[in-house]
């Protein structure tokens, strides 16, 4: 697995990479998290995908905004760390967290 570090918006993004046939799957982490959630699931695809993770801005190895983002900043700002790592044509894997509810 190779680490990636480039600036997206004047701050360092980290993600990961593994090796593989396109399209990229590219793995989004949740809130509160970070890339490391996703780390097995990226060891899975590698054998027949290109794997790529992402740290959002503020999580995990990445460094943090001047403000809070929204989802709207999140989105721009992975779309610039997208273009910047040259994925045209990715298909994006999201990952949260929900709890589990009781039915009424």
């Amino acid at each position: 697995m190779r680490r990636i570090t480039t600036t997206v918006s004047g701050r360092p993004m980290v993600a990961w990479n593994l090796p593989g046939r396109k399209p990229s799957v590219v793995c989004v982490h949740g809130a509160g998290v970070s890339s490391r959630e996703l780390l097995p699931f990226m060891q899975v695809l590698g054998p027949r995908h290109d794997a790529q993770t992402v740290d959002l801005p503020g999580f995990g190895a990445s460094g943090g905004p001047p403000y809070p983002p929204d989802l709207h900043a999140l989105a721009e700002t992975l779309a610039e760390c997208l273009t910047i790592l040259d994925l045209e044509r990715v298909v994006l894997r999201g990952g949260s967290f929900f709890p589990e509810r009781e039915a009424p």
